[in-house]
């Protein structure tokens, strides 16, 4: 009468699970389900070794095109883990190793930019050569992305943030009136907004709506 209809289960009392809880309860449920499963299966058919073997070996990249695709997926997990640990956990040492092994074991990645800014930022406050050093990286390598902007001008994100809202404030003003059906005003709006900021990041949206309303 207290607790209702629980499933049960470990921790059945608490009506949110953490996810670590969750995460070995399913972890348990899984190997179970298989087993039993498995257990089925050889008693049915017995263990056909064949087709597992080629299963493995179908999964194994083989030729140039998939090695490049498995080691993009392990970039990109490297990349992941480390700027979950930097952003997330705040722990930037371990986020500086994870982007070491990343430099190491693919020096010519597509998250190079991103890494060497957030190496530079790791090393700000306590070794001013080595943050130089991703610094310097940063600006010659890659001068037009927005980390190189941001290490030249602090502020720039925060002028980006203020731009984005401006945008989407106008954006939205324009949709109020391809709504209400106002095609000519939907035209005018569109073509200020592209004649003073043609770059901004909802451009597409707001030739769609134009060409929608001509």
């Amino acid at each position: 009468r207290k607790w209702g209809n629980r499933k049960l289960d470990d921790n059945w009392r608490q009506s949110i699970r953490s996810s670590a809880q969750a995460t070995s309860q399913d972890i348990a449920k899984n190997m179970n389900d298989g087993a039993i499963a498995q257990d089925n299966q050889a008693t049915q058919t017995g263990p056909d070794k064949t087709a597992l073997i080629k299963a493995y070996t179908d999964a194994v990249p083989t030729t140039p095109e998939l090695i490049i695709k498995s080691n993009q997926k392990i970039i990109d997990a490297y990349y992941d883990i480390a700027s979950f640990y930097l952003q997330e956990l705040n722990d930037p040492e371990e986020a500086e190793e994870v982007y070491q092994v990343l430099l190491k074991r693919f020096p010519n990645n597509n998250h190079l930019a991103a890494s060497y800014y957030s190496l530079f930022l790791i090393a700000k406050n306590k070794d001013v050569t080595r943050s130089n050093t991703y610094k310097n990286k940063v600006l010659k390598e890659y001068p037009n992305s927005i980390y190189a902007k941001t290490i030249l001008d602090p502020s720039f994100s925060l002028k980006q943030t203020e731009l984005e809202t401006a945008v989407n404030k106008q954006y939205n003003e324009t949709f109020e009136h391809y709504q209400n059906r106002y095609f000519p005003v939907v035209i005018q709006k569109v073509s200020e907004v592209l004649q003073t900021n043609k770059d901004n990041y909802l451009s597409p949206q707001f030739a769609n709506l134009k060409a929608i309303a001509i």
